[in-house]
């Protein structure tokens, strides 16, 4: 049975820099008004509430890595109370191994490049560490050590619902290749802020949500721009949405997301129009479905490395 005595989980530390905890073992109340990163807080939520629907207890441990032998780890194997099972949330940077425990982990937000690039020099430095892992949760990576292939069981666990922003914004698209930071992002959060009533007006979207990682993947952002251009002459009334790159701060500001944006198209090397564009927008969070039901026409979404429908 999976996480049969209950699970165990660990967390980023730079992500709890700012969070002051009771204890070293603790529960999820704990962190009610942290401020986490939206990506680890949809994390933690996400493995929340499969541990319940599995009935399953959990036990967060701050700073695993002091518990590695003797008096301490004894310690913690009796405040676990026999949870024989760890999860690692990571950020990439670091995978805590807790001894005596069947240890696992989850790389929260890959489409982060930074999160991502941490994961690479990590497995790399320390390519002993996969071996030791059960589970990887949400992924499918593949580690060398040895000599050998070394892949753990991919367990997915998946969200019943998109999360959305409360106060997303939708903003005309514009790049001025020449000046990104002073005139395009500028221009974009200046023009006027599209009403969810006026998708009405629109008889098709595609809708493309951007990463970090997918701002940083120059045949992607080929493709987006080339849609940009082809947008232009769009005689069918369609709307191209484009959704801004997340950063890794629990509020990453608005402009800073359109710049990741516009960097990634920019370096497309698509020339496109200088002119506020009224039919492709920039989004600073994920649209709700909602937003689209009046629409007749087809809502596609494209993601990076894949094509989804958009349910209404």
């Amino acid at each position: 049975m999976l996480f049969s005595k209950g699970l165990a989980v660990s967390l980023p530390l730079r992500e709890l820099r700012d969070s002051v905890l009771p204890t070293s073992i603790f529960d999820a109340s704990a962190w009610a008004g942290a401020k986490l990163s939206p990506d680890l807080a949809a994390a933690i939520d996400l493995v929340l509430r499969f541990c319940a629907l599995l009935g399953r207890r959990v036990a967060f441990i701050y700073r695993p890595e002091i518990f590695t032998h003797g008096e301490t780890l004894s310690w913690l194997h009796r405040e676990l109370a026999g949870i024989e099972d760890h999860l690692s949330i990571s950020d990439g940077s670091a995978i805590k191994l807790v001894p005596g425990l069947q240890n696992h982990m989850f790389l929260y937000a890959p489409g982060n490049e930074s999160h991502l690039s941490d994961f690479r020099r990590l497995t790399l430095r320390a390519p002993e560490i996969a071996p030791q892992l059960g589970l990887q949760i949400n992924s499918a990576f593949s580690f060398r050590h040895g000599g050998q292939t070394c892949r753990p069981k991919s367990l997915l666990l998946q969200a019943q619902v998109q999360p959305t922003a409360p106060d997303n914004d939708l903003r005309k698209f514009y790049l001025n290749p020449n000046a990104l930071d002073t005139t395009s992002v500028g221009r974009s959060l200046k023009s006027a802020a599209l009403a969810p009533g006026r998708f009405e007006h629109f008889k098709s979207l595609t809708y493309v949500p951007f990463t970090a990682r997918a701002a940083a993947d120059a045949p992607f952002c080929r493709m987006v721009a080339w849609m940009i251009a082809r947008s232009v002459g769009d005689r069918q009334g369609g709307l191209l949405v484009l959704g801004c790159p997340s950063g890794s701060r629990e509020n990453d500001p608005f402009a800073d997301r359109v710049t990741r944006l516009l960097m990634g198209i920019q370096a497309a090397g698509i020339i496109l129009p200088r002119a506020i564009l009224d039919q492709v927008l920039v989004s600073s969070g994920v649209i709700d479905p909602s937003l689209v039901e009046t629409m007749a026409g087809a809502r596609t979404v494209f993601r990076h490395g894949k094509r989804t429908p958009l349910e209404g």
